[in-house]
Parts: structure tokens; sequence; C-alpha cells
């Protein structure tokens, strides 16, 4: 330390570079890389190069690096509105923390805009005929239908009242042939099946 202020060319820095000399000269390793870093007058720059620093030494994981290096970008971002969320949805998902479907689930939700997806259907292998299906759908959808006439208390009311009319209409587009014909109808065949809610949990409900 002292070799650093008994030479001269080292007398007239700037004050910020002085520090650095002494800090290269008396440091090493992520002690050093951590005190280069705390030198950086942007606030920003130094949290960034902090976590950059915590990822080189296995301090956090590479999912918590990209989370907190979006956080950081955002900071640094115009007044324009704000793509965080996004971001860390799309970061979710490249990471495996969430599935393709509640990746389209809350992506419609931050957009605002309708969404129902089957989550899945099964059967009675010794009947096919009779089985169930599960739905998952967000408020905004329950918004879309009520605006569009479909009426209930609780929204999966709504939705079931939806469902069940877009059952009727399949029904309905299978009870004629090409040329628009009626077909024969029996109430015992596999065409006489009814569809069903049998269960009905938050944003998700299930038919047979």
């Amino acid at each position: 330390m002292l070799r650093i202020y008994l030479d001269p060319r080292n007398w007239f820095l700037p004050a910020q570079e002085k520090k650095r000399k002494l800090i290269e000269a008396t440091l090493s390793g992520e002690t050093l890389e951590r005190a280069l870093a705390d030198l950086m007058d942007n606030e920003t720059h130094r949290k960034y190069n902090h976590i950059l620093i915590d990822k080189k030494y296995g301090k956090i994981s590479s999912y918590e690096f990209d989370i907190k290096e979006a956080e950081l970008t955002e900071e640094l971002g115009s007044n324009e509105t704000s793509k965080l969320a996004f971001t860390k949805l799309e970061i979710d998902l490249r990471h495996t923390k969430i599935t393709q479907q509640q990746y389209e689930h809350r992506l419609a939700d931050l957009n605002e805009e309708p969404y129902v997806s089957v989550l899945g259907i099964d059967f009675d292998k010794k009947n096919p005929s009779n089985g169930y299906f599960e739905l998952d759908f967000n408020e905004h959808f329950v918004e879309y239908l009520a605006n569009n006439g479909y009426e209930g208390i609780e929204p999966e009311e709504i939705v079931n009242e939806w469902f069940s009319d877009l059952c009727k209409n399949i029904v309905l587009e299978d009870m004629v042939d090409s040329n628009g014909n009626p077909k024969s109808y029996q109430t015992d065949s596999k065409e006489g099946q009814l569809v069903q809610r049998l269960k009905v949990n938050t944003n998700f409900s299930e038919y047979s």
C-alpha cells in the first residue's frame, strides 16, 4: 500500500482512480470484484455488477439472476408501460417454473384478454362415451361471457351456461347430414349422452 503512495505517477490521479489502485493492490478474488463494483457511480450498475458476482460465485441460481437482471433492467428503462411482469413470466417459462398452459393463462391475464382452455380429458375405457374434461378460464373470459348475455351469480355458473350452449350447438350440428336433413336420433345412443358438470373449483370446471 505504501508503494502506491510513494510512486510519483499516482500522486495526481483522481481520487476514484487512487481508490481503484489501492483496492487492486490490497484485495483479491470475490472481495476485490465487489470492492471495484462499489466504486461505480450509478447505483443500478453497482447492483448489476454485484448480481453478476453473485452468479459467478454460486450465491444465486441462474433463475434468480435472470429475475434480478429483469428488475434492474426495469430500473434503467424509460417511463413506458412496465414490461417487467411479462419478462418475469417468460423467465418462469424458460426455467420450467410454470407449464406452457400456466404461461398462456397468466399472459392472457397480463394482457387483460379472455382465456379458456381444456386442462384434461378422461373417459371410461369400457364405455368411451362416458367421461369428463376440465376447463381452465380467467376472469376476463367470464366478463366476456357476461357481456355477451350469459348470466350467473358465480363465475362457474356463467361458464357452465356457455359450455352447455356450446355442447348443444355441437349436438345440433351432428343431427343434420351434409344436405341439412335431420338424422335419426335415439336418446339411448351415444349421441343422446348428456354433458353434465361434475365438479367446480375456482376457475376450473369439470364436465362429463
